[in-house]
């Protein structure tokens, strides 16, 4: 089960513009995302590893999908299911 309970920062990180992470701004050296659900879903789901495959990925475990281009409609108003699931996110 994955919880988001995690700090979502990319200050001071070591991370470079090729890593896949996000862009690190020159000027103070933090990763930026285009909005904060991408941090969301790079720092949380993909790093702490919420859309493998075996858990909220392929599995889909408690019909969740959290991988790429499927978390945001998965956990707001926009998953069809979302009347005979509980919404989690609303935006």
């Amino acid at each position: 089960m994955c919880v988001l309970l995690v700090g979502i920062t990319g200050c001071g990180t070591s991370a470079t513009e090729d890593t896949g992470l996000g862009t690190v701004d020159p000027r103070t050296g933090c990763l930026t995302f285009e909005s904060t659900f991408d941090a969301i879903q790079t720092l949380v789901f993909d790093q702490q590893g919420c859309s493998a495959d075996a858990c909220h990925g392929a599995a889909m475990s408690g019909n969740l999908d959290l991988r790429v281009g499927s978390s945001y409609a998965g956990l707001t108003t926009e998953n069809e299911m979302f009347v005979l699931a509980p919404t989690y996110l609303l935006p």
